[in-house]
């Protein structure tokens, strides 16, 4: 696991970046995948929907078969939404710690992405063609002062003269 660092955010930004544009080539193959996923998710839903009416009475006799039916299915789907949330629960739990995996793979990945930038030659360029005016700019600086300090010295010397 990565340090977490206080650029570690700015990295993973990086990370980000990089990994949507990765998923945005990728996209015109996996939405062509779609329509046949929906089909055999819808097809499945289908077949079980028949498989429970295969288990439906064919009619109800008396209404204390038709309400211990209802009563049954009630049962049933009660015992349905428990493993579901049960099942919510582990997938919040895994989800919780995918996503302190997906920050550092992120982070990881932003790094690369950054050195890989610093490495490129225009890059190079740019950081010495910025330390040569820094250079120049420190050395304008201190001129100038030399000649305000010189224009200085010589306002005052010829006011002392003068008076």
């Amino acid at each position: 696991m990565p340090t977490r660092t206080p650029t570690a955010p700015l990295y993973v930004l990086a990370g980000a970046g990089d990994l949507a544009v990765e998923k945005l080539r990728e996209l015109p193959t996996t939405v062509a995948k779609f329509p046949v996923e929906l089909q055999e998710q819808l097809q499945a839903r289908v077949n079980v929907l028949r498989a429970q009416a295969k288990g439906l009475p064919k009619n109800y006799r008396t209404p204390a078969t038709a309400f211990a039916f209802q009563v049954e299915t009630v049962k049933t789907q009660v015992e349905t939404v428990k493993t579901q949330v049960g099942t919510l629960r582990s997938r919040a739990t895994d989800l919780a710690g995918r996503t302190s995996e997906l920050y550092d793979e992120l982070a990881t990945r932003g790094r690369g992405v950054v050195g890989q930038i610093r490495r490129q030659p225009a890059t190079r360029k740019a950081g010495v063609q910025r330390k040569s005016a820094t250079t120049k700019a420190k050395a304008a600086r201190t001129s100038a002062e030399k000649t305000v300090q010189a224009t200085v010295e010589a306002t005052e010397s010829a006011a002392g003269q003068i008076g």
